[in-house]
């Protein structure tokens, strides 16, 4: 029998299941244990699905959907009981997942995943993003492509730059899996557009809280009225006086990028840094422009990124605050 939970979870429950994909992954779940113990609950409902068997948990999933916002949701923790694999489990369990996130409203159901777990999703109505290890079930059956565009393509009254937080956790999918004509994105978080490489499948959020936030610096996200994120910013401690800082937008909403960037400025200058340095893809005129208009001016050469196994030379440019 397929059980439903919805989060907050009862703590003994909660343990179980971390301790079982702990298990099953060899590291602990992204979303930590007080998150299903109810610490975003203002901001993501969380339905847990799984199934028992003679070895206890079999076989899990989730749906993670923002409150508030646009009708989109993400498919997680999927997993299956090493000695019960083969056995239909993931889709059984994941089948019951995806109609609910349909029943409650859901119009595009994001799962990042790649290898043999792909074929599972395909058989569950899930299609691949081009430039992603990201997958698309769409409600209408639209490509996955077009969806983001349309997703994008509505306009918005108003863009607001506010700290990042739990809110971001699925809207940011859209934005950072949507091909960007810049090649470099953040050079913080480590993240470039899907039309010039293929993004990962890792948790977007919790790439920008270990990579970012726990390095003490800050990130801020351009969300429209209607809950869609439009373009984040961070700005991350390098040294005791100079902090890395880094922004882009979904291409429709460059308007806010000085916002964006100047947020990022804001939280080095709390911080009593002393000067602060972006770094640009040769190849991203546009970015450089916006760059120079805010302030920052080129020194030279900056750091070389891995770019998910290519190098990708950067110019530096410096603001001094």
């Amino acid at each position: 029998m397929i059980e439903k939970h919805d989060v907050p979870l009862d703590p003994p429950l909660a343990h179980e299941l971390v301790d079982f994909w702990t298990f099953i992954w060899n590291a602990p779940p992204d979303m930590p244990i007080d998150a299903f113990l109810g610490s975003e609950v203002e901001h993501n409902s969380v339905a847990v699905f799984f199934e028992r068997g003679n070895v206890g948990v079999a076989s899990t999933c989730m749906i993670v959907a923002p409150r508030a916002g646009p009708a989109i949701a993400d498919l997680g923790a999927v997993a299956t009981h090493p000695d019960l694999r083969n056995r239909g489990l993931a889709t059984r369990v994941g089948g019951v997942a995806v109609d609910h996130a349909f029943e409650n409203g859901c119009e595009g159901l994001f799962v990042g995943t790649g290898g043999a777990a792909a074929r599972v999703y395909e058989r569950l109505g899930f299609h691949k993003l081009p430039g992603a290890n990201w997958w698309i079930n769409v409600a209408d059956g639209d490509p996955p492509e077009a969806f983001v565009v349309d997703y994008f393509r509505r306009p918005a009254a108003s863009v607001t730059v506010r700290p990042a937080s739990p809110a971001d956790r699925l809207t940011m999918i859209p934005l950072i899996v949507s091909p960007n004509r810049w090649r470099l994105l953040d050079a913080n978080a480590g993240i470039f557009s899907a039309a010039y490489a293929t993004i990962g499948s890792f948790t977007q959020y919790m790439r920008y809280t270990k990579t970012v936030t726990d390095a003490g610096g800050a990130w801020f996200t351009a969300v429209t009225g209607d809950g869609r994120a439009v373009g984040l910013s961070t700005a991350r401690p390098i040294d005791a006086d100079a902090w890395r800082v880094d922004a882009f937008t979904q291409s429709w909403f460059s308007d806010a990028w000085p916002e964006l960037i100047e947020a990022a400025i804001g939280a080095a200058t709390a911080a009593r840094g002393r000067r602060c340095y972006i770094d640009v893809s040769p190849w991203d005129e546009e970015k450089t422009a916006l760059a120079e208009s805010a302030g920052f001016r080129p020194t030279g050469p900056g750091e070389t990124l891995d770019c998910y196994g290519d190098e990708l030379a950067t110019t530096r440019l410096e603001r001094h605050l």
